[in-house]
């Protein structure tokens, strides 16, 4: 199961932030993302994948699993599901290319 486990963390962080109205997504988001950033240099540049939101992208889902864990998933789905069926949550969409093939 390595292909699907993610690589240890000795401390994780979340800005979670709620809020009901829609008018408030930019300010709310804003904060969290702020505060991510000042705190990023003390980080290890790791990412846990439940936390992550929908449009941080490839880098941050990499950083999640780790990057060997993350290109063999990739590999996959290249080969046995290149229309991308499987794209929901926290996607790995199929690699653009894999050696030796």
């Amino acid at each position: 199961m390595d292909c699907l486990s993610t690589p240890p963390r000795r401390l994780g962080r979340e800005h979670p932030a709620r809020w009901r109205d829609p008018e408030e997504d930019h300010r709310q988001t804003g904060w969290a993302r702020e505060a991510f950033a000042t705190l990023a240099p003390f980080a290890t540049g790791g990412a846990y994948v439940n936390v992550l939101s929908g449009d941080e992208g490839e880098a941050r889902l990499c950083a999640a699993y780790g990057e060997a864990t993350h290109d063999r998933p990739r590999a996959l789905k290249r080969r046995w599901g290149p229309s991308h069926v499987f794209h929901r949550n926290q996607n790995i969409p199929p690699a653009d290319e894999v050696a030796g093939e």
